[in-house]
């Protein structure tokens, strides 16, 4: 650890200040970029049948088996696996209220609804790792080229 920070010392030292900072700032961007094209959000129709519970929807709308749709955006609607006695339904609260409001949650059964509307959270893991790892591979050779380029030899 001291070696590595006596050649940071060395590399600020001797003017790389600049090159250094970009370093780091490109770094940042290269991570942040990564990161952020690794969470996505599906938005699509989806058969109520096709619903898991280790998937986190966000219901938009439901469309009945009768023809009737009803909104269920900015309800906090959630599927819930059993909920008061009913397996496999979509708990929301009713338009304009919410949790704290004390009003009770109302469901739809799965079996009731043809099709659903909803936005799908997906994060890619594996994809999060291979960036990381990258950026920090980039990093190494960055710093490892600034030491080479600056000529510390030594402790």
């Amino acid at each position: 650890m001291k070696a590595i920070i006596m050649k940071i010392n060395h590399i600020t030292e001797c003017g790389h200040k600049i090159f250094l900072k970009s370093i780091i700032n490109i770094l940042v961007f290269i991570l942040a970029l990564t990161t952020c094209s690794c969470y996505s959000i599906y938005e699509g129709q989806y058969r109520p049948e096709t619903i898991r519970t280790a998937v986190n929807y966000h219901v938009i709308k439901a469309i009945m088996k009768d023809g009737t749709i009803i909104e269920l955006s900015n309800t906090g609607a959630v599927y819930a696996k059993k909920y008061k006695n009913k397996s496999d339904v979509i708990v929301y609260y009713p338009a304009g209220t919410n949790t704290s409001s004390g009003k009770t949650p109302e469901f739809i059964e799965i079996r009731n609804i043809k099709t659903l509307i909803m936005g799908v959270e997906e994060i890619n893991t594996g994809l999060t790792i291979l960036a990381s790892i990258g950026a920090a591979g980039v990093l190494v050779l960055l710093v490892g080229g600034a030491i080479f380029a600056s000529g510390f030899s030594g402790y």
